[in-house]
């Protein structure tokens, strides 16, 4: 009985052949009946639950190119005539999709019907034309099954990859697959339990990247995604996965900038924390340095140092996620920061209050992260990553000083990140072949000793490297400093002297 219920008679697949016949007619009144008689049946089948079957005859028959070509712009007055033919695409593409998307065009055309019947109330039927059209796939994605699941993720791509290419389609779909839910199962392909299938994990990864560059916020709003692209960017070895999920990053940072631009406090203070997030997860995830090159580009400096204007005072999360965003991208490429105007003096002011935030008491060592790299490089045996750290350390302290801001909080994070012993190392003899190490360090101290003299005393041998560029050095501008040094360390000897008596 079964197969009474979804065989075809003879005569019916004859009627098929002669409609899809008339569907390719020229002319309209024929056309127009014959293919709102393939949507019927298609209507009828899908309610009978006998679709299938039928679907593969009218294929077989040739529908589809008469079908798709009734999407094209050249038939816009024929309002009816592309509302049968989307429908029956519809149907069509719910259970089989694959030999819809093999057709020329097919992309443009849905595209554009898309846009035309969704301002036609009399075909809202069709409105989820696209996700209907993925509509196996989707469920594929969320199914248990290994194989399903990865036939479903391969087609999904190979969709979206498609509209990438053609430049059509690409927003619809997107919606489309978010409205069908399909970024949950997508987003938990990316578990590390699926690394023994790395194809699933590839696909998923490419997928995701391509709906990023449309809706990246979606898919930050899907539980556990940061602690699935920090694995993979971490462990994978694929490098095409790496670059995806770095694609992700930068298209989700893309969007905050837009956000935080807003004038608005509740959008900004949202974006800024989101931001702050994201750099946490690429310094955990140690991500290549080119990511945070790229979020340069975005102009994300810009607006967190505007954060820290005294403007800003009465909203401290914002100051608080402002700095800490800064202290993560500094630590990697601090020099961008530098440049920008009056970032010195938010920097002090925004230290100095942040200080006295017990809640925001993680961004007290802002301006230690600030100079990490360059403190880390100056402790270096490679003398030309040691010359770039003390250079980048003086040019910063340089800056402070000349702007009278800052320059007791990033001396005494210098001390703290234990930056002393190897700069007055660099005052050893062996260096005297490198006098612009010696140079720079020199003025460097000179700077320090304004502050804290005391802590370069306590440095080893420290009197026995000034000692001998005081006597020896032809550069009367590093004999300055040295002298400097010793006369800052003499006005501390006094003023201890004086407050003992």
């Amino acid at each position: 009985m079964l197969f009474l219920k979804i065989a075809i008679p003879s005569s019916q697949m004859g009627q098929q052949q002669k409609l899809v016949e008339k569907a390719k007619s020229n002319d309209k009144g024929e056309k127009l009946k014959a293919v709102t008689e393939i949507h019927r049946m298609l209507k009828d089948g899908l309610e009978n639950d006998a679709v299938m079957p039928l679907i593969n005859e009218f294929i077989s028959a040739g529908v589809l190119d008469p079908l798709v070509d009734c999407l094209t712009q050249s038939k816009v007055s024929d309002r009816q005539l592309v509302a049968n033919a989307m429908v029956a695409l519809a149907i069509i593409a719910s259970q089989k999709s694959e030999p819809i998307l093999e057709l020329q065009n097919v992309m443009d055309y849905l595209n554009y019907g898309h846009k035309y019947l969704r301002e036609d109330e009399e075909n809202k039927n069709v409105a989820s034309i696209l996700k209907n059209f993925m509509h196996n796939d989707i469920e594929n994605a969320k199914s248990k099954d290994p194989v399903e699941k990865i036939e479903g993720v391969t087609k999904i791509h190979r969709i979206l990859k498609e509209c990438q290419i053609n430049d059509c389609s690409l927003m619809p779909m997107t919606n489309e697959l978010i409205s069908a839910g399909a970024l949950g199962p997508l987003v938990d392909c990316l578990s590390k339990d699926n690394a023994s299938n790395p194809q699933l994990v590839s696909n998923v990864m490419a997928t995701l990247a391509i709906i990023a560059t449309q809706k990246a916020e979606h898919i930050f709003e899907v539980q556990n995604v940061m602690d699935y692209l920090n694995y993979w960017l971490m462990n994978s070895r694929d490098e095409e996965v790496k670059k995806n999920a770095a694609s992700i990053l930068k298209n989700f940072m893309y969007k905050l900038v837009v956000m935080a631009e807003d004038r608005r406090q509740v959008e900004k203070l949202e974006a800024t924390t989101k931001i702050r997030e994201m750099f946490d997860l690429i310094l955990k995830g140690n991500v290549d340095v080119q990511l945070i090159n790229e979020c340069i580009s975005l102009n994300v400096f810009g607006f967190l140092v505007d954060c820290l204007s005294t403007d800003n005072a009465s909203h401290p999360q914002l100051v608080a996620n402002a700095m800490v965003a800064l202290a993560i991208i500094a630590s990697q490429k601090s020099e961008p920061i530098l440049e920008l105007q009056n970032v010195m003096d938010y920097l002090n002011y925004g230290h100095k209050y942040l200080r006295e935030d017990e809640e925001n008491k993680n961004v007290a060592s802002i301006l230690k992260n600030f100079m990490h790299n360059d403190i880390e490089n100056a402790k270096s045996k490679d003398p030309v990553e040691k010359i770039e750290g003390v250079t980048k350390i003086h040019r910063i302290l340089k800056e402070c000083q000349i702007n009278d801001c800052s320059l007791m909080p990033m001396t005494n994070e210098l001390i703290s990140a234990g930056a002393l012993g190897p700069l007055v190392d660099c005052l050893s003899k062996d260096n005297a072949s490198n006098p612009q190490l010696v140079s720079n360090v020199m003025a460097t101290l000179a700077i320090i000793a304004t502050q804290k003299a005391e802590h370069i005393f306590e440095v080893q041998n420290v009197m026995d490297y000034l000692n001998y560029w005081l006597m020896n050095s032809r550069d009367e501008e590093v004999k300055k400093n040295a002298a400097s040094i010793l006369k800052n360390f003499m006005y501390k000897v006094r003023i201890l002297d004086g407050i003992m008596r």
